[in-house]
């Protein structure tokens, strides 16, 4: 069992990698510069962010996460860096531990609308079991407000905007 994987070119140098669809779909963004490129969060864990992303660009790539909430954390140990703001480490620490990830993606197939007896099928816990087991890996460099990432003729400029995590 996989989620459903699309993407779309924004434009030249843009690209949006969706994973799932529904309620439930995670974007993830590409963006690319002549140097490197930057994988706008990493997902739930399912789509292989990176192959994906080295499909469609040769740079060198890194990682920037939003927040840390488990939808957008899943693929950073696929990454050499990723850039998180500081103030989202405890949000990161807990959205990335068996338990929470095991409950959310029990409640993500309840809420979907899937029976107890459907949920327990081997097909179903395997996902689940194989999401919530995903390695942490201490690879997160701060992100600051105001900092800069240049990506090589094209900077992204970080805003801080606390609220969400």
């Amino acid at each position: 069992m996989h989620d459903e994987v699309s993407v779309e070119r924004l434009n030249e140098h843009t690209w949006v990698m969706t994973e799932g669809t529904g309620r439930g779909v995670r974007h993830c963004y590409l963006l690319e510069g002549k140097e490197q490129a930057a994988v706008i969060d990493t997902g739930l864990g399912d789509m292989d962010v990176v192959g994906l992303a080295a499909s469609l660009t040769d740079r060198r790539l890194l990682a920037v996460n939003t927040h840390g909430h488990l939808d957008h954390i899943g693929r950073n140990h696929d990454f050499e860096r990723v850039y998180m703001h500081p103030a989202d480490e405890a949000v990161f620490q807990e959205h990335s531990s068996y338990e929470m990830r095991r409950a959310y993606l029990t409640g993500r197939f309840r809420s979907k609308g899937f029976s107890q007896e459907q949920i327990a099928s081997e097909e179903i816990q395997d996902y689940i079991e194989r999401l919530s087991r995903l390695p942490r890996r201490e690879n997160r460099l701060a992100l600051r407000d105001g900092q800069q990432i240049d990506l090589g003729g094209r900077k992204l400029n970080t805003i801080h905007t606390p609220g969400h995590t």
